[in-house]
């Protein structure tokens, strides 16, 4: 995996986005092995893979020292893909849901089909049909031992104190990220929320979601109160995996990906990870345009190693509840996990039309601005005019459903498609725009 190459090296950020290839008519189709056949060899800054679904695509960042180069590189040789795509006739639909019925199928690779049989095979289906935006910060210097793929036994305090901050930041701020970044109101043409990728992912709030038989590997993990109990959690969700893999006649090392080794660390797919590539990873959010994702993760970043560099503790409180986000003598106050669930639900189902989800995204992006430079904060505007707006990319999409087929809960075919083309004729200019942002920083 791309991020072993230079563990232990100063802080390192990567990024992985994921696309649904869809056909001139606006379709999602099984045609996901043919790009990258035909890209085989031909991107030189980033790394095109196969994902659960036939018709899915993930596209990752190799690791850098900075976020800059790693947009870069990823909006370079994206633009490599498009034009490939328009060679094939195909497109991508960028956002975490097709509106639509999702036509893709799901692969038969030996490692699905385990994990299939595990969560129950109509829960599996979800896989197939959501796509998100995940964010890499590597673990601090000297926490993570590259050939266990595990913590060092002699980690310092002072390492397993930064680990824990960071690790209880990424939850906390996860109701805020989630409104912000939501781009999929519909799921298999009915409208369901504002959020339904994690609606129907997560588990722990709509019956037939992926998790919803095994809530303990894709709900928001609870905070952990010290270093110890994170290793705990990872032990106990290891064990309970390696019990169902045992079920299934299969082990570890069955259920490993072709290029990956052994991890205690590959039994989770919750929101918040700490993997086995020595990075914490944030995988809670929808897709959405390159302008947001280039936003986010600057604000990720910045926070992250405001959070490291500063030695800023992370205390969950009723301070955090009822100011959430305020800082004094290094201390991060952030809401009690009882109040991060109440804004997790009200975020998902309700975005912006809450107002708690709402107050709740601004006080994030004002602690996010504190830690960016005066010349990089203009990459979050597009969230400030959307809190302003009182308006995400999920309301764009109600919106124009909406104004295509008068008010509706479910949606037509057609209006899919077209929606679906229209999406993807945007992505260009979005492209272009992204890139010029990027390199004028």
């Amino acid at each position: 995996m791309i991020y072993d190459q230079i563990i232990g090296s100063p802080r390192l950020f990567g990024i992985e986005t994921e696309f649904f290839v869809i056909d001139s008519k606006g379709s999602v189709v099984d045609k996901a092995d043919e790009v990258l056949s035909a890209l085989k060899g031909k991107l030189t800054s980033s790394s095109l893979t196969k994902e659960c679904g036939s018709a899915m695509l993930e596209h990752i960042t190799f690791p850098h020292t900075s976020v800059k180069p790693s947009i870069e590189n990823l909006l370079s040789d994206f633009e490599h893909l498009l034009i490939e795509l328009e060679r094939m006739d195909l497109g991508i639909f960028n956002l975490s849901t097709y509106p639509g019925k999702n036509k893709g199928t799901a692969r038969k690779d030996r490692r699905y089909a385990i994990k299939e049989n595990i969560l129950g095979k109509q829960n599996f289906q979800v896989a197939n049909r959501c796509i998100g935006f995940h964010f890499h910060y590597s673990l601090p210097r000297n926490s993570f031992n590259p050939n266990h793929r595990f913590f060092f036994m002699d980690i310092s305090s002072n390492s397993k104190s930064r680990v824990l901050d960071l690790f209880n930041m990424y939850i906390a701020i996860d109701p805020a990220v989630t409104a912000l970044m939501q781009s999929s109101p519909y799921y298999e043409g009915k409208r369901i929320g504002k959020d339904s990728r994690a609606i129907y992912y997560r588990g722990d709030h709509m019956p037939g979601s992926l998790y919803e038989m095994q809530p303990e590997f894709g709900v928001l993990n609870e905070y952990c109160t010290d270093f110890d109990a994170l290793l705990h959690k990872i032990s106990e969700r290891t064990a309970k995996w390696k019990y169902l893999l045992k079920k299934e006649g299969a082990n570890l090392s069955e259920f490993a990906k072709d290029d990956a080794e052994i991890s205690a660390l590959d039994s989770s797919w919750k929101p918040v990870k700490i993997t086995s590539h020595g990075t914490i990873e944030y995988r809670g959010s929808d897709m959405n345009s390159f302008e947001k994702i280039l936003g986010l993760s600057f604000a990720l970043k910045y926070t992250s190693r405001h959070i490291e560099k500063s030695s800023v503790s992370v205390l969950p409180s009723e301070i955090g509840t009822e100011n959430p986000f305020r800082e004094e003598d290094n201390v991060l106050h952030v809401p009690t996990f009882d109040k991060i669930k109440s804004l997790e639900g009200k975020s998902l189902f309700s975005g912006f039309e809450s107002k708690e989800a709402l107050y709740y995204s601004k006080r994030f992006l004002d602690y996010v601005e504190k830690q960016m430079p005066h010349d990089e904060r203009m990459m979050l505007r597009p969230f400030r005019n959307a809190v302003e707006e009182k308006k995400t990319t999920s309301d764009e999409v109600i919106a124009y459903v909406k104004k295509r087929q008068g008010e509706s809960e479910i949606i037509y075919d057609d209006t899919a498609k077209d929606f679906a083309l229209m999406s993807h004729d945007r992505i260009f200019k979005d492209l272009l725009k992204s890139k010029s942002i990027a390199w004028h920083i």
